[in-house]
């Protein structure tokens, strides 16, 4: 069972709208005119724009949506696609003016998770027709059918999975006690501004990274908003003594940042991380911490100068998924020793014992389960036909550039969200920077990784 924790907008005149790089999961395919308030919310640019979150058309200029999702982000660095059916085609595009974040939202517990999208001039609104939200005394039962919209991924943790066309889904509210009671074993809070949903106990229906943002609806009235691109599962904690070259990469805002990503240290200027961590994202919203056992405290904090995305990246494959953080200024080594990286011609067999590293989930499908303490796991490399032929039953690429690891036909170890852009070791040699995957732990499915000998001169010479 996952439940969806939504923020409940009755105090806002609204009753939901879902959040994160999700996507529905176990919906079907819909289109615009029976969701004509339907807004696929779109980050990029230098032209170059595409869908991230959802949101719900509520008049000529604003839009509902999720305050994480634009969260320390610019106005220009965001579009609206309005009047279609697609994410990424159609419909028109609107340029923001003006990003309206709740003022009492937190980052840290996703409280107050609103935010309004005002756009740059009137939305053209023939045909379409806002959304109705709640009023503050809408009566909401438990148990009650609901439907979620968006475009986010259909699979959970497989990031080529996002859907172009619109989906919904069917789900049901869940009590406010028992979804209370079962977060609070994972130490966390549900306010009560937060609305529950799901299918309890049984699963495989929900939003997920991608519809976060957009509309809970309940006889087509929005009533909520949810919110959700992993962590070392089956592994064990470590320290940073034994991985010292180990870096957590920060993601925030305005002196409040927390563990996104992680990182090697290559040297006193340069951490070896994902592309897809730091694409299209400004330096100034990401920190290193260096020489720390700890996600979010103790080390050394270190400002972003610039960021080197391999010029081959591709968002949609995942191809070439490796970049370079620089900081911006000299990392104290002392007593750390930047990591050693495979070489091109690094012989690494199939089934040979590797080393993940990470402050990411250790349960996957639980976005409050991230390790505070470096956990590592041990897992096993695997053979690239096999890897090839699984991954080709879903439609994706494995290509030359990848690296598969896991326990094959076991699971229950991995990197899991959280982890994407640390190392995997072989002999303490860097051979492996975590990218993607299906789930997490997967028996059938492995993780892949970006295969660093095929980038190793390139490393060297922009490191």
């Amino acid at each position: 069972m996952r439940t969806l924790v939504l923020l409940v907008l009755a105090t806002v005149a609204v009753t939901a709208v879902p959040r994160n790089p999700q996507r529905i999961v176990g919906g079907s395919v819909t289109s615009i005119e029976k969701y004509p308030f339907a807004v696929s919310l779109l980050l990029g640019g230098n032209n170059s724009y595409r869908q991230s979150c959802g949101g719900a058309l509520l008049n000529d200029r604003a839009i509902l949506s999720a305050a994480h999702c634009f969260d320390g982000d610019s106005p220009i660095r965001w579009r609206a696609r309005i009047g279609s059916t697609y994410a990424n085609s159609g419909g028109r595009i609107y340029s923001a003016d003006e990003l309206i974040m709740h003022p009492s939202y937190d980052s840290f517990t996703t409280d107050n998770d609103v935010a309004l999208f005002r756009t740059l001039g009137t939305v053209s609104i023939a045909g379409v027709v806002p959304a109705a939200i709640a009023g503050p005394n809408y009566d909401l039962p438990d148990n009650e059918p609901v439907w979620a919209i968006g475009w986010g991924r259909t699979i959970f943790g497989d990031p080529t999975s996002s859907s172009e066309e619109l989906r919904h889904v069917q789900v049901w509210t869940v009590s406010q006690e028992t979804c209370r009671a079962r977060y609070a074993t994972e130490g966390r809070d549900i306010t009560d501004n937060m609305l529950c949903s799901g299918w309890l106990d049984v699963g495989g229906r929900d939003q997920c990274q991608g519809d976060s943002g957009g509309p809970l609806l309940h006889n087509h009235v929005v009533v909520a908003v949810p919110r959700n691109p992993q962590r070392i599962v089956g592994g064990s904690v470590t320290s940073i003594e034994e991985y010292n070259f180990a870096v957590a990469l920060l993601l925030g805002q305005k002196s409040s940042y927390t563990q996104n990503c992680g990182g090697a240290l290559l040297n006193d200027r340069t951490v070896l991380t994902a592309a897809h961590c730091l694409d299209g994202y400004s330096t100034r919203r990401w920190r290193a911490r260096v020489g720390s056992t700890y996600g979010n405290s103790g080390g050394e904090i270190y400002s972003a100068d610039e960021f080197i995305i391999h010029p081959d990246f591709d968002y949609d494959t995942t191809d070439n998924d490796v970049a370079l953080f620089r900081t911006l200024g000299t990392i104290r080594l002392r007593e750390l020793v930047p990591a050693a990286i495979a070489g091109p011609n690094y012989v690494l067999p199939d089934n040979e014992s590797v080393w993940a590293i990470g402050w990411g989930h250790t349960t996957y499908g639980d976005p409050f389960s991230s390790s505070e303490e470096l956990q590592h796991v041990e897992v096993w490399t695997i053979d690239q036909a096999i890897c090839r032929a699984r991954y080709g039953e879903l439609g994706i690429e494995i290509t030359d550039n990848m690296l598969c690891s896991g326990w094959l036909d076991v699971g229950g170890r991995d990197q899991c969200q959280g982890d994407s852009g640390g190392p995997l070791l072989h002999n303490n040699v860097v051979v492996g920077v975590t990218s993607w995957g299906k789930d997490c732990a997967h028996p059938y499915y492995p993780s892949v990784n970006v295969r660093v000998s095929r980038y190793t001169n390139w490393i060297q010479d922009n490191a």
